[in-house]
């Protein structure tokens, strides 16, 4: 079980993965300093990762705001184990989803979901004991112990967002096997997790310049476009 960085070994861990790739080190210095932080509220987290699934990231907001107006903030598993599936799919989530996070709501009231053992597993372990609940794929696991267990050497191979960004920073081809992705992010380690943090938010920091500049109004007459 690996513990959470402090904020000197989170500096270390940047400036190590920045040193050692000149092309990651472009991440580096658009983001800035990292704020790769575990959370402490596993269900939520765990809820929020699911709805997260195959949606935009405005949708998956949509849904965690509805989930935490109707059964709590933070969201009561109590209250989810007993929920009508009408209801909960009236937040926004899947079929699927609605099914998954209600016999995870069970889970938990019943025991036989144990966020402290988790906790204890090493990553292979706790990786293979939540792929193994019903509902739970490898990206959903892999997100989860990074940022809520704070696991610093995690990447999610499955996420196709941090594929391309990789494919468009490193220049390969757009049909690059993941042998090429991996070998790249292989160097990365020990420190997988925080590379992965730093492709986040140079995607989120992307989106949100690039809506900025839709919004901006047009320039005035005679304004040099520049």
């Amino acid at each position: 079980m690996a513990r959470p960085l402090t904020r000197r070994q989170l500096d270390a861990a940047a400036a190590q993965l920045a040193a050692r790739d000149p092309v990651f080190a472009r991440f580096v210095a658009y983001v800035g300093e990292c704020a790769f932080a575990p959370r402490d509220d596993h269900f939520m987290a765990l809820v929020d990762i699911i709805a997260a699934q195959q949606v935009s990231k405005y949708a998956a907001e949509s849904i965690r705001k509805k989930l935490r107006r109707r059964y709590g903030d933070p969201v009561d598993p109590a209250k989810i184990a007993v929920a009508r599936l009408d209801r909960l799919r009236a937040c926004g989530l899947s079929r699927a989803k609605t099914l998954c996070v209600r016999e995870l709501a069970r889970g938990v009231v019943g025991g036989t979901l144990d966020f402290a053992a988790l906790h204890a597993l090493d990553d292979a372990a706790a990786t293979e004991r939540l792929v193994a609940l019903k509902g739970i794929g490898r990206w959903t696991a892999e997100i989860y112990l990074m940022f809520v267990l704070g696991r610093p050497d995690i990447f999610p191979m499955g996420d196709g967002a941090l594929r391309t960004v990789i494919r468009e920073v490193y220049a390969l081809d757009a049909d690059a096997p993941d042998e090429t992705i991996l070998a790249i992010t292989d160097g990365w380690a020990p420190y997988r997790s925080i590379a992965s943090w730093y492709l986040y938010a140079w995607i989120n920091r992307r989106r949100a310049e690039a809506r900025l500049a839709r919004q901006k109004p047009p320039p005035d007459a005679g304004e040099p476009l520049v």
